[in-house]
């Protein structure tokens, strides 16, 4: 990738929450660019990714779509329910489309949550699930993130995600898709490169968070 002057993270250490999801405690750093650490936003989240491109990083658009949408809130259900999770209650907070391989049709991608008030608590979720339209009319869908939380959590950051960015990080054309997520005092920034298809695959994980 060519991320060439920032380094969006730092190693995971010190604890695990949940026995499976690992979250930085001790000797976790944020952002560093030209070797000056940054401090992290005071929601500790991500906001933004810095690039060294001498190309064009968003040949095409991203559009933001509309949330109520029957379909998008039946797959973000079925995905929840395929882990044992009951998704009443859950919402499609985002949609977001654009044309990653610019062939004229454009992906989608909807993030779907349940976040109980106060912090989150075993039944929340949140999904992140991208959508490929293919030539002949069928349309894959993907589940790009999803979490689960197995206690209450008593800290206001709870677990949540979201796309962070959609550009072309590498000067191939294709667009690339980095999704953000934080838990307590950590965030994590996770980037996937595009297939030309049906599928995104996860290629670089900066930071600490879930």
């Amino acid at each position: 990738m060519a991320i060439a002057s920032v380094d969006l993270g730092g190693p995971l250490s010190g604890y695990t929450y949940g026995g499976a999801d690992a979250v930085c405690i001790d000797d976790r750093r944020g952002p560093v660019i030209d070797g000056t650490p940054l401090e992290l936003p005071g929601d500790g989240s991500y906001h933004a990714i810095g690039l060294a491109a001498d190309w064009n990083v968003q040949p095409r658009g991203i559009r933001r779509s509309g949330i109520h949408s029957a379909d998008y809130q039946r797959i973000g259900e079925s995905i929840v329910s395929a882990a044992g999770v009951d998704p009443a209650g859950g919402d499609v907070v985002e949609v977001l489309r654009s044309d990653l391989d610019g062939d004229g049709v454009e992906e989608v991608f909807v993030t779907f949550e349940k976040i109980t008030d106060g912090g989150g608590a075993p039944g929340d979720f949140v999904v992140i699930y991208a959508r490929y339209p293919t030539a002949g009319g069928r349309v894959v869908d993907q589940a790009l993130f999803e979490y689960y939380p197995q206690a209450w959590t008593s800290r206001p950051s709870i677990g949540r995600a979201g796309v962070l960015a959609i550009a072309d990080l590498n000067g191939d054309g294709i667009l690339e898709v980095v999704l953000w997520s934080k838990f307590w005092d950590t965030s994590l920034a996770e980037v996937f490169v595009y297939d030309g298809a049906t599928s995104l695959t996860s290629v670089s994980v900066s930071g600490c968070s879930l």
